[in-house]
Formats: structure tokens, sequence, C-alpha cells
């Protein structure tokens, strides 16, 4: 379809969430134009792991503070979250249980990646 075509997958990375792993939950944007979250794996007792997302705070470049939390994202296994890579957001701390996620970025197909500024044949 027109809607696929539009697009180019330029990274894609597994995130893998356990207790006890040790990671950086930092409110971030993407280096994509549009970003695909997909929850693969979710263990039954998955307390947290979501992921925030934020209206921009005062200052553009700057991360918003948790205070401009605007939607908080619950995974569901087979089920996943797109968004613009230029959209602020952060997975949250897991408590219990493990999930893992396939993160896709794209751009457009056959340009330059205005939001991160990787050329067309720049890949990750």
């Amino acid at each position: 379809s027109a809607a696929t075509e539009a697009w180019d997958a330029y990274h894609a990375f597994l995130v893998r969430n356990w207790v006890g792993r040790d990671c950086d939950h930092k409110i971030h944007c993407d280096r994509s134009a549009l970003t695909l979250n997909i929850c693969l794996h979710a263990s039954p007792d998955l307390v947290g792991s979501t992921v925030g997302f934020y209206y921009p705070g005062p200052d553009p470049a700057q991360a918003p503070s948790e205070s401009e939390r605007a939607y908080t994202h619950v995974h569901r296994v087979g089920y996943a979250v797109a968004h613009s890579g230029q959209v602020w957001h952060k997975a949250d701390m897991l408590t219990q249980g493990t999930r893992g996620s396939l993160i896709v970025w794209l751009r457009p197909k056959g340009q330059d990646c205005g939001a991160c500024d990787a050329p067309v044949d720049k890949t990750w």
C-alpha cells in the first residue's frame, strides 16, 4: 500500500527489561521520523515497564519534567505503539516480571531523516 511504501525502516533493536537490569530510564527523543514499539513478550506477573509520553516543556530542546507527562502506554503482547521520534518519552521502571520489545526507527523513503539529520544511506 502507499502508506507502507512511504517509509524506510533503517534501524531496529530489541529491548529486554527485567528486575535489576542496569539501565537508564531518561526522558528522550528518538533519532527517527517515526518509531514503532512492538511488544513481543510480557510475563504474566509484569508490573511497570510502561512508556510515558510528555508535553514539551518551556524549552523544546530540553527534556520536560515528569510533571509534563501527557499519557502512559501499557504494553500488550502483539500490539505496537507508533509515535513521532520527536515526541519526548521514556520507559518506566519495571518492578516485577519481564518484558521484551522490538523498536523500529523509520524515515520517509528515499529521503534524509529531517527529524534526526540521518542521510538516506545512514544506518545504525
